[in-house]
C-alpha cells in the first residue's frame, strides 16, 4: 500500500468509533497503523516522504507507548502521573509538537477571514438572547459547567464551529426554529493560535496525493508529516463517545489534558478539532470543525478578556428568522464543499445553513460586552 493511499483507508479515519475496552482497542488501532507503515510500498513519486517516515517510526511508536500509558494511568487513579507522561513526551518531541500549532492573524479581506458560529437552544420564554448569553458560561455560573471534550467541569470553555451547519450538528439536530445564532470574527490586529486538529486523515492523504513534491515544501512539514508522526495521540482525542450520556468518558481524556498542561507551555489559545457527530469527507473537513477556547482569567472577572479584545459578534437571530428572509445568497459556481444532510449528499451552498452563514456575514459586528 502507497502512503498516500494508507492515509485514507476507513482503518484510520478520524473521528473514530470504538467499542469494548477503550485503551486496548486503542492499541490495536496503533498497532496496525505501525505496521502498515513498516509495510509500505516503495514510491518513487513518494519515495523521500516514506524515508522520513520510514526513519520516524520508532518515534510514533514511542508517541503511541506514552498515549496507551497515559490513559492506563489515568483509569488506575494515577491522575498526576498520567500526566506527566504526556508531559515527558511533548518536552521530548516538543519542535514536533509545534509544528501542529497554527496562528491566525486577522486580514483585511473579508473572504479570507476564518469564521466562528455559535449557536443556543432557545429557552422557553422565547426571547431574543443577549450578545453576553451567547459568549462562554460567566464566572458566577461556573457551577453549571458540566464536562466537554476540551474541558473539565466547573472550567468555562468557549465552543465555536466553523459553519452553522456543524453547530446544529453539535445541537444534535435540534429543531432550527428553536435555535439562536451569532457569528464571531477576530478584530482588527487580533491574532489566535490554536493546537490545530481539525484535519482528517482522508484530507491529509489526498493532500500528499495531489502534491507530489511535498516533501520539498512546507505543506509536508507543517501539515502532512506532523500529523503522520502524533497520529496516536490526535486519534486518542477524535473517538467518539460510547456512553453519550456518561458522568465520566474515557474518550476525554487525552483531550482534556491536551487544553490544560500542553497550553501554557506551547502557549495556544484553544484547538481547533473535528467534530465526532459528522462523517467527513474531502469535500467537508475543513468546514466541518469545531474551536475549543477556555476562558481564562476568570478569577475577578465574568469573562475572559483574552477572548473579549479578541472577538467582535454580530447581532443576535433566530435561525428561523434568516432562512425565511427573503434575500438568498448568490449563486456560486464551483460547488465543491458536500455534507450529508438528513442523509442525502447535497452541495452546501444549496442548503438553509449556507444561507444562514452568509446573511450573518452581512450583519452589524461589534464588541460583545
Amino acid at each position: 500500500m502507497y502512503l498516500h493511499e494508507l492515509l485514507q483507508i476507513k482503518d484510520f479515519a478520524l473521528p473514530m468509533d470504538l467499542h469494548g475496552t477503550f485503551s486496548d482497542n486503542l492499541k490495536d488501532v496503533f498497532d496496525k497503523y505501525l505496521l502498515s507503515l513498516r509495510n509500505l510500498t516503495p514510491c518513487s513519486q513518494y519515495l523521500t516522504c516514506c524515508q522520513q517516515v520510514n526513519q520516524r517510526i520508532q518515534d510514533i511508536q514511542n508517541i503511541a507507548d506514552a498515549v496507551i500509558e497515559s490513559i492506563n494511568l489515568y483509569l488506575s487513579n494515577e491522575i498526576v502521573k498520567s500526566k506527566i507522561c504526556l508531559d515527558n513526551l511533548l518536552f521530548t518531541y516538543s519542535a514536533d509538537f509545534r509544528n501542529l500549532i497554527t496562528l491566525v492573524q486577522t486580514n483585511e479581506s473579508k473572504s479570507d477571514q476564518m469564521k466562528f458560529f455559535r449557536v443556543r437552544k432557545e429557552d422557553e420564554s422565547g426571547r431574543l438572547f443577549s450578545k453576553a448569553e451567547m459568549f462562554h458560561i460567566p464566572r458566577g455560573e461556573r457551577h453549571n459547567c458540566v464536562t466537554y471534550r476540551y474541558s473539565s467541569p466547573g472550567i468555562p470553555g468557549l465552543y465555536l464551529g466553523a459553519s452553522s451547519f456543524v453547530c446544529w450538528e453539535e445541537m444534535r439536530q435540534s429543531p432550527i426554529s428553536k435555535l439562536q445564532i451569532v457569528e464571531l470574527r477576530m478584530k482588527k490586529s487580533a491574532s489566535l493560535t490554536f493546537l490545530d486538529l481539525g484535519y482528517s486523515m482522508s484530507f491529509i492523504g489526498r493532500l500528499l496525493e495531489n502534491n507530489v513534491h511535498s516533501h520539498t515544501s512546507g505543506t509536508w512539514t507543517k501539515i502532512i508529516f506532523p500529523r503522520i508522526l502524533f497520529f496516536p495521540l490526535i486519534c486518542a482525542a477524535c473517538i467518539k463517545t460510547f456512553y453519550d450520556k456518561a458522568s465520566f468518558k474515557e474518550e476525554y481524556i487525552i483531550p482534556q489534558y491536551l487544553l490544560e498542561t500542553p497550553k501554557a507551555n506551547f502557549g495556544y489559545d484553544g484547538i481547533r478539532y473535528m467534530s465526532s457527530r459528522i462523517d467527513y469527507n474531502i469535500y467537508n473537513s475543513l468546514l466541518n470543525t469545531n474551536f475549543a477556547f477556555t476562558a481564562d482569567g476568570l478569577v475577578t472577572d465574568d469573562y475572559s478578556n483574552k477572548l473579549l479584545n479578541c472577538f467582535d459578534m454580530s447581532d443576535v437571530y433566530k435561525c428561523k428568522d434568516l432562512i425565511n428572509h427573503s434575500r438568498n445568497p448568490p449563486t456560486q459556481q464551483n460547488h465543491m464543499t458536500k455534507i450529508r444532510l438528513r442523509g442525502v449528499m447535497q452541495h452546501y451552498d444549496m442548503t438553509e445553513f449556507y444561507k444562514m452563514d452568509y446573511l450573518l456575514s452581512l450583519s452589524n459586528f461589534s464588541k460583545i460586552i
